[in-house]
């Protein structure tokens, strides 16, 4: 029984001087603790520079959207006025063509009363008996002058009605 409590005896004592921490170098420990500090902060630096690196990214691509988008919309513009000149344009035109008809007309009309006046005077005057042959004559081409002049202004009349046709 002696030897047993004599190696219980040995073990504790053992288990006593393996057990306790070892001494360090308290140097040591500051140069190791400096270094874990040096190390997280070089960690925290790089985090830091790539989190601005990515913000710089960022912005530089809204940026690039903002830029796009305001080349989108300027061009958007120049298109709508494009098309607003042409939608003027063409208003000019309709009414120009409008304008031109009405004349027409109004040429015809003052025409056929121009014919009917003259018609009138001739009849007036050859029921009188006041005009000569030659005077006859002159009043018959000066009627067929004026027929023929009646005509060319209805077929003017026709080709603006036709421009007409054609911009409606």
């Amino acid at each position: 029984m002696k030897t047993k409590y004599f190696f219980i005896v040995l073990f504790v004592g053992f288990h006593f001087c393996f057990a306790q921490e070892p001494v360090s170098d308290s140097i040591a420990i500051n140069t190791a603790n400096a270094k874990i500090e040096k190390a997280e902060k070089e960690r925290a630096n790089l985090e830091k520079e790539k989190a601005a690196k990515k913000a710089e990214q960022e912005r530089e691509k809204e940026l690039a959207k903002a830029e796009k988008a305001a080349k989108k919309a300027e061009k958007e513009q120049k298109k709508a006025e494009k098309e607003l000149k042409k939608l003027e344009k063409e208003r000019k035109r309709l009414d120009k063509a409008r304008a031109n008809v009405a004349k027409d007309k109004k040429k015809i009309s003052k025409q056929s009363k121009d014919i009917v006046k003259s018609t009138e005077k001739y009849e007036k005057l050859k029921k009188k008996g006041k005009l000569s042959p030659e005077d006859e004559i002159k009043w018959l081409d000066k009627l067929k002058k004026k027929q023929e002049k009646l005509k060319d202004l209805e077929e003017d009349l026709k080709k603006s009605e036709k421009k007409l046709d054609k911009l409606d």
